[in-house]
């Protein structure tokens, strides 16, 4: 918790204001888990009188300001204390033991902070002061993006620095690589700290129902980034449960080809592996025929057109 309480004071070290003027912490509920990890209440009274309360006990303590150090000093009657103002406002003060690096006595408004959660709280003010964006990893950390909160599209965000935090809002380190987003709709690339890109994906199932997604494939998907999860995918070759095949080398798609299924004069009907969408062409496989599979070798009318025809030699079109 300390180290935690440290990065944010670090970070609001020119934004706080100040105990002195008093009527920011005076007669108000003010609540600390204490090193036995539970809750101990303080309310700062007008005459320095300081009420100490745990566990329905209370005890009369003093309390006195001293602006020349910026510092608090607390009797609570079986110890003193000279705490050093670090970040102040109407909802959270944090102090610092005289003489130490990072032994920090964090207090919550329990009027205004019920929940006592000061990094969630201290979480928000650095969302606003340094207007991040911020979202969801499929991981279940959380990535923000300075200067991000209104952008206008996803190539706004190269060269803005990027920060990693947990469900505790505690900063981690951040490291180069690949993150998505929880609901897989976004892929971000991280270097030195910074947005190198951000990606929109495509999200499609196979036809087993198994989601994967296509890095930046909302309009041409090929020579794009397939993963499963957020995982490469380890497979040469997806069909999806709209009957396109993906070739995949690497991951990454080379190729796409359509099933399509068609209906002849004499009664058959085959399905083909094509290169083109809405044309058959050559070389373009049957991969299935009814009634009969293999489909003997011949031409065959196409149902419905007048013209159309195709020869069919050892499954392929010719």
């Amino acid at each position: 918790m300390n180290e935690i309480i440290k990065y944010y004071v670090n970070l609001f070290s020119s934004a706080t204001k100040s105990l002195k003027k008093q009527a920011v912490f005076l007669e108000k509920p003010w609540a600390f888990i204490d090193e036995d990890g539970e809750i101990q209440k303080l309310i700062f009274k007008k005459d320095k009188g300081l009420v100490i309360s745990k566990n329905g006990q209370v005890v009369m303590g003093k309390w006195d300001y001293f602006p020349e150090a910026r510092a608090l000093l607390i009797d609570r009657v079986t110890d003193k204390l000279l705490l050093g103002e670090q970040f102040v406002d109407e909802n959270v003060l944090i102090l610092k033991k005289d003489g130490t690096q990072n032994q920090f006595f964090a207090l919550a408004n329990e009027n205004t902070l019920p929940t006592y959660n000061i990094p969630k709280y201290l979480n928000k003010i650095k969302k606003v002061q340094l207007n991040m964006g911020e979202v969801v990893l499929l991981c279940g950390k959380k990535l923000q993006v300075e200067d991000a909160k209104e952008i206008p599209g996803l190539y706004y965000l190269e060269g803005r620095k990027a920060e990693l935090i947990d469900e505790s809002f505690n900063p981690l380190p951040i490291t180069d690589g690949v993150f998505m987003s929880k609901t897989k709709k976004f892929t971000y690339y991280i270097e030195n700290g910074l947005v190198k890109k951000a990606y929109k994906n495509r999200i499609e199932k196979t036809i087993d129902g198994v989601e994967f997604e296509i890095e930046d494939g909302l309009n041409n998907r090929i020579n794009k980034r397939v993963t499963i999860n957020g995982i490469p995918a380890s497979t040469d070759r997806i069909i999806s449960y709209d009957n396109e095949i993906y070739k995949l080398k690497e991951s990454v798609i080379f190729n796409i080809m359509f099933i399509k299924i068609h209906f002849l004069s004499n009664g058959y009907a085959i399905k083909l592996e094509q290169k083109e969408e809405n044309k058959i062409s050559k070389g373009d496989l049957v991969i299935h025929s009814e009634p009969i599979s293999p489909i003997p070798d011949g031409k065959y009318k196409i149902k419905g057109s007048l013209f159309k025809s195709i020869e069919i030699k050892d499954c392929v079109v010719v």
